[in-house]
């Protein structure tokens, strides 16, 4: 199993908000991911100065020099885009592994090894145990399931502790699931492709309407990962948690807080 061969895509929008979130995702994803290489995505953000930008991650590519890719939309088109554009690049550069995440996370120590193995495991998909999953997994991929008495914090000593609790007690264990958040979506590139929506997206770029019908009201932003998991199910593709992986979910920076759901954080 070779990290090199892994990228993250980190959507980001309005920098003015999220600019301290992404560079933690991104920092922590290359300090924890060994060459491991990160694409930030922005979705055209209003107020975007391209050398305040630089100013941001200069830092960053100079402690990871070449790992680190940045591209810009011109014109806002949702988060879904983003995720299409960034694993058309994994695909094109031929990386073995993409993950379509958020730019509000903090990776910790060890936490790609458990999804590589679930992925070699079988599982088409494949995501971390988290401090604010949502809905979708039903609770398996709440880390607070196989911590017992976790708090909710970042401290980086406290983040590091329990990433090697769940290291020692679940390395080599993937617990199936019926569907995965879209927070950190992990799988091979190949695997993306072979499941895409049209010959260049992944992720059908639109999503109109619910299971229940109604209309939804951010189509170009929610529904893509139920929608994906959707269509895989019926190729009868098997998705998993892996709980020894943790990936910390501060959670609804972009969208706020009134979308945040049980666990979420701020730094302070």
């Amino acid at each position: 199993m070779v990290s090199a061969e892994t990228l993250l895509i980190c959507p980001t929008y309005s920098l003015q908000t999220t600019s301290d979130y992404a560079l933690i995702a991104v920092r922590s994803f290359l300090e924890t991911t060994e060459s491991g290489h990160c694409l930030v995505i922005d979705d055209a953000s209003p107020g975007y100065d391209l050398q305040k930008m630089r100013e941001l991650l200069s830092e960053t590519e100079e402690l990871f020099p070449g790992r680190l890719f940045v591209y810009r939309f011109p014109q806002w088109g949702g988060l879904t885009r983003s995720w299409n554009r960034g694993l058309l690049f994994a695909k094109e550069q031929k990386y073995r592994y993409a993950i379509a995440g958020n730019s509000d996370l903090l990776f910790t120590p060890g936490w790609l090894p458990p999804l590589e193995a679930a992925i070699d495991a079988g599982y088409a998909l494949a995501g971390p145990v988290t401090n604010a999953p949502g809905i979708t997994s039903e609770g398996v991929a709440d880390v607070s399931k196989y911590v017992p008495n976790y708090r909710v914090t970042d401290d980086d000593a406290y983040l590091r502790k329990v990433s090697s609790q769940l290291q020692t007690r679940w390395t080599g264990k993937s617990v199936p699931v019926v569907g995965l958040n879209g927070f950190c979506l992990f799988a091979k590139t190949s695997r993306w492709f072979s499941g895409r929506y049209t010959h260049d997206l992944v992720f059908c770029p639109s999503n109109d309407y619910g299971r229940d019908g109604r209309v939804n009201p951010t189509p170009l932003m929610t529904l893509n990962e139920d929608e994906l998991q959707d269509r895989w199910r019926q190729k009868d593709w098997k998705f998993a948690v892996a709980p020894a992986s943790f990936v910390f979910h501060y959670r609804s920076v972009t969208r706020g807080v009134a979308y945040a759901k049980k666990g979420w954080f701020r730094r302070r």
